[in-house]
């Protein structure tokens, strides 16, 4: 028999890319919980951000956490939540 031969790696197969940081409004930043449309301020340079921090639609959101700048600062961490679904009894 030939000798043991042992795989390590060495970076990991995850990949991901490292954004600028923004600076926050303070230091603990709570979450808002909303379900529906997200409503940002109008006249004011607006940008939301996913989990991973890719630049979304806030008019396209689906259910999950996101983080909103205004201009160009951290101002808001926000959860959306999935609508609630009425059941309607049919008789």
């Amino acid at each position: 028999m030939g000798p043991d031969v042992w795989l390590v790696r060495t970076e990991t197969d995850v990949g991901g890319q490292e954004h600028e940081s923004f600076p926050a409004t303070s230091e603990a930043i709570t979450a808002t919980i909303f379900r529906g449309p997200m409503q940002l301020p109008k006249g004011k340079e607006c940008k939301v951000y996913d989990i991973t921090g890719k630049v979304v639609s806030p008019y396209e959101l689906r259910s999950g956490i996101y983080f909103i700048t205004i201009a160009g600062i951290l101002t808001q961490k926000v959860v959306k939540v999935r609508s609630r679904i009425n059941i309607v009894e049919q008789r």
